[in-house]
């Protein structure tokens, strides 16, 4: 064998021992790695559980979000309702107080049915849903639910089928012309205290929605 060839079988032999040693090293590593592979596969399901519980959250939170502005726009619907409905009671009694002015209809004859007063609807609805309303306003709802049931006591014994007739300028029976004035007065003081907290309520809800 000539040194040439001799040469060709050092360097055949070195590299079939360069790439077994390759190979052994390679299988080593898998061997290794293969003993990683629970952690590995646990670490891959906590990871897919973080991302699912965050997404989950996320939509819990935008689902409360969602649900707290329904909330509020509801409130704000009910305020402004009870607003007009304060507005409209407290003309009302107006109306009422200079209705039982002595000498004001000299000629004309009134009806105790003529001088019923009613409790507003949205002040009903209002008083189920005490939940939208702070302890200041409830208490002010409750002046003005108390005012009327008086109101309607004082002229019950008046009010039959067709309604007691009274001449003005003979004025009610007794005093009470001059209480019904005074539940009247009363009464818009108290509609303009509701209107007051409802307005600054409706001024914050509003503000939240912007936000």
């Amino acid at each position: 064998m000539t040194w040439s060839n001799e040469r060709k079988d050092s360097n055949q032999r070195h590299r079939t021992n360069v790439t077994f040693s390759n190979d052994h090293g390679m299988f080593d590593e898998l061997s290794k790695l293969k003993d990683w592979q629970p952690l590995i596969a646990a670490l891959v399901v906590f990871g897919g559980a973080v991302i699912a519980y965050n997404a989950a959250m996320a939509k819990v939170k935008l689902d409360r979000e969602l649900a707290d502005r329904a909330i509020l726009r509801s409130r704000v619907a009910l305020y402004l309702r009870l607003v007009f409905a304060m507005k409209l009671l407290r003309q009302e009694c107006e109306r009422l107080t200079a209705f039982m002015r002595p000498g004001l209809y000299v000629n004309n004859l009134i009806r105790s049915s003529d001088l019923v007063l009613e409790e507003p609807q949205e002040q009903i609805e209002a008083w189920v849903s005490l939940d939208a309303f702070d302890l200041s306003t409830i208490a002010v709802l409750q002046d003005i639910r108390s005012s009327l049931r008086e109101w309607k006591t004082l002229l019950s014994p008046y009010t039959g089928n067709a309604g007691t007739q009274w001449e003005t300028k003979k004025l009610l029976p007794t005093d009470l012309p001059w209480r019904l004035c005074d539940s009247a007065k009363e009464i818009i003081s108290m509609c303009d205290m509701a209107n007051q907290r409802l307005s600054e309520k409706t001024e914050n809800a509003m503000a939240k929605l912007g936000s």
